[in-house]
């Protein structure tokens, strides 16, 4: 039944439906699972009753038949629901949709409004989420650290379904048939990735109503044409130009700036001494909301350059700054991301190969602050992390100048601070997975000297529930204070001190499992 809180009797008064319903699934199980889906929101004999009589059951033809339950569901979906859905008939089957890519691609055509933002009206993850809880995507991938699904695949007989429903609709061509022939110029999505395109056309420029394009690992690319900054329209730009470590030679032209339309930019380098190529100052015209991966490369530009950029004017949810490929630069890597400083409310940040002894000053300022990746090699020391309210996932690898973490990267002052504490603090309140990562020579975690949880003035990570510790060959403990968290799983990899130390059955394993009876040691 799909009543996951009713009691007996109201089960029982709909019995002799739902036995009716299940006959009319004829043994397919995708039909009963859709069904199910469909049915757990439905609260009435009434309702149990229309979907039994509904004029569905009576379709003849033998793929209708199949699709029958599928009927059901989809006729179930509100109008914007329904567009997002057929959309997905373009795809290929077996094809593996990126969340946020697909969502891209539904704001391209309008479908929805925005990906997150609620007051802009229906948002692209409340859509993606939906069609997730009624069966129609499978196979499901998911983000290590937030378990939020990042990718997924749509059933043989769905795809099938979909492509019934958009016969007369759906064209797919190749991309040199679609230039030469003005009567497919209004397209809104154009999708080139991991082909092996040397020169796009000029005439990339006619098609004036795209709104998503995806040039990604495209390692042959050597031009992009300047016709392209012409595309008022475009909102999603993907220029992810590495294939295996190689770089092609196509830079982004300085036009770019008059795309005013542009949410997203991923991936844009920047840098080198190309007067015509695209500058991360020239982002200053652009409204970017959505996600943005900075790509510092070769001789990157100096601190004056990025501030021209302001990002702290354009309302991301996620940034990547990335040096890894940057060379010789007249700033340093601290000085750059002290100039890049993004809006309070971003939500998502990652920095990675920054080779700077100190972190951004402005990383205090982001009060929304949920997801924070850091490492490639950084030298610097651990900020005090545990005052970023809202962090819910931290992960931090090869940060090969690390030694120790002191009571500092919790937010303490010292070993003594947290018994004169007034009012009552809480250090990472909100913190619920870590993952420390290639640290080779990282020898100490402090703990914090005659803490107790019961008579503190201060809470250490509350909701923490996983942690992860992968190739840390020198640390040979965990502080006291992480196994006073309602921890429930404990992986531990390629750090051969730390799996002797708490294997099941020696001392410290009872001694943990006293304090917390429910947490799981994975190796």
């Amino acid at each position: 039944m799909a009543f996951p809180d009713g009691d007996v009797d109201e089960s029982k008064a709909f019995e002799d439906i739902s036995k009716k319903i299940v006959k009319k699934c004829k043994g397919l199980p995708l039909a009963a699972k859709t069904l199910g889906s469909l049915m757990q929101n439905k609260r009435t004999k009434r309702e149990w009753k229309e979907v039994l009589n509904s004029k569905i059951w009576d379709l003849e033809k033998v793929e209708q038949e199949v699709f029958q339950p599928l009927f059901l569901s989809y006729y179930d979906l509100s109008p914007t629901i329904k567009c997002c859905l057929l959309y997905c008939a373009t795809f290929p089957k077996d094809y593996t949709f990126e969340r946020d890519c697909l969502i891209e691609l539904w704001m391209a055509q309008d479908y929805v409004i925005s990906k997150k933002s609620k007051e802009k009206g229906t948002t692209g993850d409340a859509v993606f989420d939906n069609l997730v809880a009624r069966s129609f995507f499978q196979d499901f991938e998911k983000d290590l650290n937030t378990g939020t699904i990042t990718g997924c695949k749509m059933h043989d007989i769905v795809h099938d379904f979909v492509q019934f429903l958009t016969k007369n609709e759906c064209l797919i061509m190749d991309h040199r048939v679609l230039l030469a022939n003005q009567r497919y110029w209004v397209i809104r999505t154009l999708n080139l990735s991991d082909n092996s395109i040397k020169e796009l056309p000029e005439e990339i420029g006619e098609l004036k109503h795209l709104k998503h394009i995806d040039l990604s690992f495209n390692h042959a690319l050597e031009k992009l044409p300047d016709t392209i900054c012409g595309l008022y329209n475009l909102s999603t730009l993907r220029l992810h130009l590495y294939v295996d470590g190689v770089r092609s030679g196509a830079v982004a032209p300085k036009g770019i700036e008059r795309l005013t339309s542009l949410q997203t930019l991923d991936v844009c380098p920047c840098g080198g001494d190309n007067d015509e190529a695209f500058q991360i100052g020239d982002m200053r015209n652009l409204n970017l909301e959505g996600s943005l991966e900075i790509q510092l490369v070769g001789d990157a530009t100096d601190k004056s350059e990025v501030e021209k950029a302001q990002l702290w004017d354009k309302k991301l949810f996620h940034l990547t700054v990335d040096f890894e490929r940057q060379t010789n630069s007249s700033s340093s890597s601290v000085e750059i991301l002290n100039a890049l400083r993004p809006h309070p409310d971003l939500e998502s940040l990652k920095i990675w190969y920054h080779n700077g002894t100190t972190w951004p000053n402005w990383i205090q300022s982001l009060k929304n602050l949920r997801f924070l990746n850091v490492g490639g090699g950084t030298q610097c020391e651990l900020w005090p992390l545990g005052k970023l309210e809202y962090l819910e996932t931290l992960t931090l690898w090869n940060m090969n100048g690390m030694k120790k973490f002191g009571v500092e990267f919790l937010g303490l002052e010292d070993q003594t601070s947290f018994r004169i504490r007034s009012p009552p603090l809480i250090l990472f309140p909100k913190l619920k997975q870590l993952r420390i990562a290639l640290m080779p020579n990282w020898e100490e975690w402090e703990g914090v000297e005659e803490w107790t949880k019961e008579d503190s003035e201060i809470t250490i990570m509350p909701c923490l529930s996983k942690l992860e510790m992968e190739w840390c060959p020198l640390l040979q403990a965990l502080p006291d204070f992480v196994f006073k968290t309602p921890l429930q799983t404990l992986r531990i990899g390629g750090s051969e001190r730390l799996l002797e130390r708490y294997q099941e059955g020696n001392g410290e394993w009872a001694k943990i499992s006293a304090t917390n009876p429910n947490i799981r040691i994975i190796r």
